[in-house]
Formats: C-alpha cells, structure tokens, sequence
C-alpha cells in the first residue's frame, strides 16, 4: 500500500509540473502526450487502480482543474504553497502569437 501512495504522490507531482508549463492548460486529448515527453513514462492511472485517465483526474481535484472550453476539456494545475509562485511567473506571460519574425 506504501509502494501506491508514493507512486500517486509522484504522479501527482509530475503531472502539476507538466499542468504548470502551460498558461491557457492543456486539452485532455494531448495531456498523455505532453506528460510522458517531461517524465519519459507513460501517465500510470492504471496502475494507480484508474480505469480512465478521467477517472484519475476526477480523483484529485487538488492536482487538477477541469475546464470545459466549447468542446474541449482543458485541464490547468491547482496550485500549492510550493508552487503558487510559479503558476503566478506563467500567468503573466505573454501569449505566443504569430509575428513575422516567427516563420517556420
């Protein structure tokens, strides 16, 4: 039971930092994606005991908040008192927008 809290408070901890990188939140559909490129592992919420990653994510509103923008879930980090001062730096951020030194 130890091996499962610690697992689940390490999961938490990766996917808050993973949530935190991006001001507007992440859609659901690249959360995976976006996760396993800062971790190099897949999201466990299987192995947490999670049939569905929106299963494990309704399971830890403390981590995790679900918005829904038109047809789109997008899920954004809650902050702690550890990270408060980051999501903060990320908020006043200005938006990427399309400029015309920003060709590829």
């Amino acid at each position: 039971m130890a091996d499962t809290d610690q697992q689940l408070k390490m999961v938490k901890s990766m996917l808050r930092a993973t949530l935190i990188s991006s001001k507007d939140g992440i859609p659901a559909d690249t959360l995976l994606r976006d996760y396993e490129e800062l971790t190099m592992e897949p999201l466990p919420f299987k192995s947490l005991g999670f049939s569905s990653l929106e299963e494990f994510i309704q399971s830890i509103p403390d981590v995790v908040e679900v918005i829904r923008n038109a047809d789109v879930f997008v899920y954004k980090a809650v902050p702690c008192k550890k990270t408060q001062h980051v999501i903060e730096l990320v908020r006043r951020q200005k938006s990427r927008g399309k400029t015309k030194n920003n060709v590829s």
